[in-house]
């Protein structure tokens, strides 16, 4: 049975050079959450050696905790690469696995069996039995992801009541230049409308979008608005601005700093997508959020200490109406 850890204790601070490794082989969002964690965990622990697993969804983003952590590892769901990078970190020999993720995971489940030499770190859920330390799971409808994510400092003898977080994300300035050469200087209020998430349960819709563009357009001329979309959904983007004759492209990038830069450049964002949202508030980016919750599902990941308003429907995304969203809008002016 693992050992429940309701208060903070000193328990794997007492060696100070303790060699960890993270679990964090999501997505992006669940990264960008993670860095008021993973930061205060190096303050705690300057000695330690801090290594962190990400996958190959969310390992283009590593520059936001590089500062915090000795080596980023890539997951990938590649045979040959799973063995070799299974190879690699059982050589490592780690004190203490600490898993990152408040749901059950098959992954995390198999990495710990394979890879905890001695301790192992994780929340009181599903899978808790697979851990040598627990840590209650905050109440996911009241307590956001970003401050639960804290209760796995209790058994380093933080209390995590008394701080206060804070998203961050760094960009290099090649990351800003690339945003000034291809969205110009700004000259105008600059809106950032993102048409989808990674999957379609968080596509608003193509007419919904046109309809907040003629609304926004009707009524605040000086203004512009950014189009980011990706994949599939750029061809939609490019039919939306030649029905709507306004907006701009985003350019196409492979660096997900790149896309953060331009997101940095916008005044307000609107999206359907978490991992946008998680950007908005570690730039500090007025935000209005568009989510899909299941009855009884746990609240959506919304911004976290910026500025915003979520719009919410229990039925699909598309359900909200442009006016309501286009509400939303001259509320947050």
């Amino acid at each position: 049975m693992p050992q429940l850890i309701s208060n903070s204790e000193n328990i794997f601070n007492q060696n100070p050079k303790i060699k960890i490794l993270i679990l964090r082989q999501d997505r992006l969002g669940d990264l960008i959450i993670s860095v008021p964690y993973i930061k205060e965990l190096r303050k705690v622990m300057p000695e330690a050696t801090i290594d962190i697993l990400l996958s190959d969804k969310n390992y283009g983003a590593k520059l936001c905790i590089e500062d915090y952590v000795n080596t980023c590892f890539c997951y990938s769901k590649n045979l040959l690469k799973i063995t070799s990078l299974i190879y690699n970190l059982k050589k490592e020999k780690y004190d203490l696995i600490i898993d990152l993720l408040d749901n059950e995971s098959k992954t995390s489940t198999y990495l710990i069996q394979i890879l905890a030499k001695n301790y192992s770190l994780g929340f009181n859920k599903e899978n808790s039995n697979i851990y040598s330390h627990i840590v209650p799971l905050p109440d996911k409808n009241i307590v956001h992801i970003v401050e639960r994510n804290l209760n796995l400092l209790l058994p380093f003898g933080v209390d995590p009541s008394l701080l206060s977080p804070k998203l961050e994300y760094k960009l290099l300035k090649e990351n800003v230049q690339f945003a000034l050469e291809n969205l110009g200087v700004k000259t105008k209020f600059r809106i950032g409308l993102n048409l989808s998430g990674s999957n379609k349960s968080k596509y608003w819709g193509k007419q919904n979008n046109i309809e907040l563009i003629n609304l926004i357009r009707d009524n605040y001329q000086e203004c512009e608005i950014i189009l980011f979309a990706f994949g599939e959904y750029v061809k939609i983007a490019k039919e939306i601005k030649t029905e709507t004759k306004f907006g701009v492209l985003s350019p196409k990038t492979k660096n997900i700093n790149n896309f953060a830069a331009m997101l940095l450049t916008c005044d307000i964002i609107i999206t359907p997508d978490t991992s946008v949202i998680h950007f908005a508030s570690a730039f500090d980016i007025k935000c209005i959020g568009i989510f899909s919750k299941e009855k009884d599902a746990p609240a959506p990941w919304t911004p976290y200490k910026t500025k915003s308003i979520n719009l919410i429907t229990e039925k699909e995304i598309s359900s909200i109406k442009p006016d309501t969203v286009f509400k939303a809008f001259q509320k947050i002016l």
